[in-house]
């Protein structure tokens, strides 16, 4: 929910998912997620962009009516209505967009091949526990770390070897 908040890629959190403010991608350019997941897949950010708008003008409304006791100057409230009726669902947009891709995220997990098997948990799930039963078949079998990689042991300087030249530029301490 946060990387829909942020306007990144709900999956691996991409940003600049959007060409201009209104016009978005159809595909995250890293995961690969096709956005729009299924037919009719934006009436949900439609409908959290029309709730916040609504709830937003009720409220000013409402703080009007308390504010001047019922007795609101009417061409200025109607005016700041209009203005927030328009402008603020376009701002909102991109936000609305991501937020809802999150949502449809939660509420149906991702199937087997939708994004790129770097970022698929299922994926990622299958991956670790092939890893883990590697290594805990190597240590059983006395065979190394397990991790398919194999190499000399590190070196480790002797008590008498001298130590390498430390640089004078800060950055390379």
């Amino acid at each position: 929910m946060i990387r829909g908040l942020t306007l990144a890629c709900p999956v691996c959190g991409t940003r600049g998912l959007f060409r201009r403010w209104v016009k978005m991608v159809e595909r995250c350019p890293t995961c690969h997620l096709r956005f729009e997941r299924i037919e009719g897949h934006w009436l949900g950010s439609l409908s959290i962009n029309t709730v916040v708008s609504a709830v937003t003008l009720l409220a000013m409304v409402t703080a009007a009516m308390v504010i001047t006791h019922a007795d609101p100057p009417i061409p200025l409230l109607l005016g700041l209505c209009v203005a927030v009726a328009v402008i603020l669902p376009v701002l909102l947009f991109p936000f609305t967009r991501t937020i809802w891709s999150a949502v449809d995220l939660l509420s149906r997990p991702l199937s087997p091949g939708e994004v790129d098997p770097r970022y698929d948990p299922q994926e990622l799930a299958a991956l670790a526990a092939e890893r883990a039963e590697r290594a805990q078949r190597a240590l059983r079998d006395g065979t190394g770390s397990g991790d398919g990689v194999s190499g000399p042991e590190p070196r480790t300087r002797q008590s008498g070897e001298p130590q390498p030249p430390r640089s004078s530029r800060p950055h390379d301490r």
